[in-house]
């Protein structure tokens, strides 16, 4: 099969799990390094095929992100949104602490019509402070049009929305992209910390990664967290917020609300 074929095949299959409600999205917590306590969570795709299979966003992202037309991408964006800010009202609904939870945004949207009105609209009509929604974007969405992430990131701000930048460290300009972009957080790429902060290199760029976002007023996220010599280096060095296996997993909603009831919250 060749790729336009492939593309085509993953295109119908994203369509009908919208269509179809097959779309899953699973909720990861963060944890604070200061109490070991949940303090934010991330909202994760995934699509339910044919055969009951969980398909992850590796293998779907990257095709509707190259397709001419966005509708398929602004779409699944849109159903994202609308389930976390749904899982937003069910914590208010059950008198639990509100998390801020985080979003992914893709690249897309940079030169699409402004994802912010869609975004306010749908907090504003469930009556959730938009404090509590943070947008990921991913370091590289700079490559394609650096001024275009600056202004979308400047709307996202003024309408109360937290910007995180996912992925930081990979990219080839990130100094100068956090000299550009007024963020509020910084997630680490788990490659940063892939030798288990054993390696003496890793520990001093991460070390002072975390220092200087620290400086600059920035939360710090670290992603794919998966042992304790991990955790424990990221905690001693000041790292806000943890993510990663090690401590949790992906959950259904079902699966968080049980684990959120049954521990403590920051």
């Amino acid at each position: 099969m060749d790729n336009k074929e492939n593309d085509k095949e993953v295109l119908e299959m994203v369509e009908e799990a919208i269509d179809e409600n097959r779309v899953k999205v699973y909720y990861q917590p963060k944890f604070s390094a200061k109490g070991i306590k949940v303090a934010g969570v991330e909202a994760l795709c995934r699509i339910e095929n044919e055969y009951h299979e969980l398909v992850l966003p590796g293998e779907f992202i990257p095709v509707l992100e190259r397709q001419e037309s966005s509708d398929a991408i602004r779409r699944l964006d849109w159903f994202i949104i609308t389930k976390a800010c749904k899982f937003l009202k069910r914590l208010q609904r059950e008198r639990l602490e509100l998390l801020p939870v985080a979003v992914n945004l893709s690249r897309r949207h940079l030169s699409d019509e402004p994802v912010e009105h869609y975004m306010c609209s749908t907090a504003n009509y469930m009556e959730i402070p938009h404090k509590y929604l943070e947008v990921e974007l991913t370091e590289s969405a700079a490559e394609d049009d650096s001024l275009e992430l600056q202004r979308l990131i400047y709307r996202l701000r003024g309408s109360g929305f937290r910007v995180a930048i996912d992925d930081f460290g990979t990219g080839q300009a990130n100094f100068k992209f956090l000299i550009e972009n007024q963020v509020d957080v910084i997630k680490l790429d788990k490659s940063l910390i892939s030798h288990g902060c054993d390696d003496p290199r890793e520990k001093e760029v991460v070390r002072d990664l975390i220092r200087m976002a620290k400086r600059l007023g920035l939360t710090v996220v670290a992603e794919g967290v998966e042992n304790a010599r991990q955790w424990n280096f990221l905690i001693d060095h000041g790292c806000d917020l943890l993510q990663g296996y090690f401590a949790a997993e992906p959950l259904s909603e079902a699966e968080f609300f049980d684990f959120y009831n049954s521990i403590e919250v920051e």
